[in-house]
């Protein structure tokens, strides 16, 4: 059976198993740690600064899920520090805050095409460590933390603009070493340490720039846990308690407001481990306790990761500028219909079309879909399938490049006020690119040189230094020149 549809979708994915399942993955790929920073970032994970028991570092890894591997990369600063945080906005990391020899309020944002650090403005008025982080609509929030004292301010990161601003208070008490997460268009932070261990939770509204008081922490009070959001929940698992190392997993349902517990993270109880989500898997790893520091890395595969059908292929091909895309389902059960939803940072999804699926089937069923209007960039999708009975699940997130067909650059956003993504086809072999970009005066003004392979490429250039006004962007290589106009606005 062949079903033809019309909409934004593309690449290929395999739908997930082991609901509410732990899976370990290679041991992070530097030394043994606690209080590291990390973030899920085009499909990368990255973990680094923290501290052993006696040294705290600066070193940065990338581990590839393709081939379950650790890379290092980059130093992180000038310094090791421990007690960080990071998120991640578009295509950018950032990592922020910390413990050196002093407290720290900087903020570093990560380039992982170039492997490059940018130091940007400081956070807020306050240095401080074991504060709490997470990215809501385009935006990064910090806030809590110690500082010789624990805090509770909140502060917004605008990354087009560079600029900090303090929003409202945190609703709760002063603390550190607190827990939160992001979802739904919400932010959520709780548990942490103030003048003893707490256990309430609060949900701030970031368009009313307001906190509300939710239920407590499923199981009472915590801190120095970690925390990650997947398909619409969130997650709560390690840390300490009454002075005793937990690794149970509690997780949070917005729409209920109620905490239940899922099966316990598979490694040690532990303080201070490092975790983030790709949107649908969940990530844990490192940490101490009395007697360790731990490398160890888990993914953890939560219950919305199951469908009641079997996919048996997914496969996308660009033909005269339009994404054809064809998935197989080897049986049905149940299955109502799908949903595809898409998104462009990977982490806010919009529905795109609903597409009506067997109820029950044991034969194959092949969907086809023509993307007719693939967007330049980075391109985020994922499959949310709902049973007769209203039940939902969702696959893995996936992304793909589309632009920059044959001879094509493309620049986005164009007119550009800070950031801006090139993307294009390198043509021949892997070579040295230049960028570079000339006034109306025909004057060079800005040049950086990238080592890229053959093949489509999507880079990311600072442009805040450049004045106003109309440049020509020139793409030089061994094999290849072409040139594109970029306007710049402040």
């Amino acid at each position: 059976m062949l079903r033809s549809f019309t909409l934004l979708f593309l690449l290929s994915c395999s739908f997930l198993a082991g609901a509410d399942s732990w899976t370990q993955e290679a041991n992070f790929g530097g030394t043994a740690r606690h209080a590291a920073a990390g973030f899920f970032l085009r499909g990368k994970a990255y973990i680094g600064t923290g501290g052993t028991f006696s040294v705290r570092k600066k070193d940065w890894w990338e581990w590839d899920p393709s081939s379950n591997t650790w890379t290092q990369k980059a130093d992180v600063g000038s310094s090791g520090r421990s007690g960080a945080v990071a998120f991640a906005i578009g295509t950018k990391g950032y990592l922020a805050t910390g413990f050196s020899n002093n407290y720290l309020k900087d903020l570093w944002e990560y380039d992982p095409v170039a492997n490059t650090w940018s130091q940007k403005a400081d956070v807020g008025t306050a240095a401080r460590h074991y504060a709490v982080a997470f990215e809501l609509d385009g935006y990064g929030y910090i806030g809590t933390g110690n500082t010789g004292g624990a805090k509770k301010d909140f502060w917004r990161y605008d990354p087009s603009a560079n600029v900090w601003t303090q929003m409202d208070d945190f609703g709760g008490s002063a603390r550190s070493s607190a827990m939160g997460f992001s979802v739904n268009g919400k932010g959520y932070l709780g548990m942490g340490y103030g003048a003893s261990y707490l256990s309430d939770f609060w949900e701030y509204n970031p368009s009313a720039n307001s906190w509300t008081q939710k239920a407590a922490f499923g199981a009472g009070t915590r801190s120095d846990g970690v925390a990650f959001a997947s398909c619409d929940r969130g997650y709560v698992t390690c840390g300490v308690s009454a002075s005793v190392d937990k690794n149970d997993l509690w997780e949070y349902d917005p729409s209920s407001n109620s905490w239940t517990q899922k099966t316990s993270f598979p490694g040690n109880g532990r303080e201070d481990p490092v975790g983030f989500s790709d949107g649908t898997y969940g990530y844990v790893g490192t940490g101490t306790n009395i007697f360790s520091e731990f490398g160890d890395f888990y993914r953890y595969n939560p219950d919305c990761t199951i469908l009641p059908i079997t996919l048996s292929d997914f496969s996308a091909l660009v033909i005269n500028k339009q994404v054809n895309i064809t998935w197989t389902t080897a049986s049905q059960v149940n299955n109502s219909f799908f949903t595809l939803e898409k998104s462009l940072d990977g982490k806010r999804f919009e529905t795109l079309t609903k597409v009506d699926g067997e109820q029950f089937s044991d034969a194959p069923i092949t969907y086809n879909v023509t993307d007719e209007f693939p967007f330049n960039g980075l391109n985020y999708y994922r499959l949310k399938q709902t049973d007769e009975d209203g039940s939902y699940s969702y696959s893995n997130v996936i992304h793909v490049s589309c632009f920059a067909l044959q001879n094509e650059i493309v620049v986005s956003p164009n007119p550009v006020k800070s950031d801006a993504v090139i993307a294009f086809n390198q043509n021949g072999d892997d070579a040295d690119v230049e960028f570079s970009f000339y006034n109306a005066s025909g004057e060079m003004v800005l040049r950086n040189c990238y080592s890229l392979l053959n093949g489509v490429q999507q880079i990311n250039l600072d442009l805040h230094s450049l004045q106003s006004g109309i440049y020509f962007m020139n793409i030089t290589s061994l094999h290849d020149n072409r040139s594109v106009k970029v306007v710049k606005v402040d």
